[in-house]
């Protein structure tokens, strides 16, 4: 019986993981961005946006 209700967790548990990687992975993004935004160096801002030139 514990046996099931341990493994009952397991899809909650990847669906739970399935949402936080997503969302952790974008809020790094907007923070670096941010970062380089806040550094108001030209150049450093293009390399961070994907500009090419």
């Amino acid at each position: 019986m514990i046996a099931c209700i341990c493994l009952g967790w397991i899809p909650v548990i990847n669906f739970l993981i399935g949402l936080y990687v997503p969302i952790f992975g974008k809020y790094l993004v907007i923070k670096r961005f941010e970062k380089a935004l806040d550094m108001d160096n030209k150049m450093v801002f293009n390399q961070m946006s994907g500009v090419a030139k």
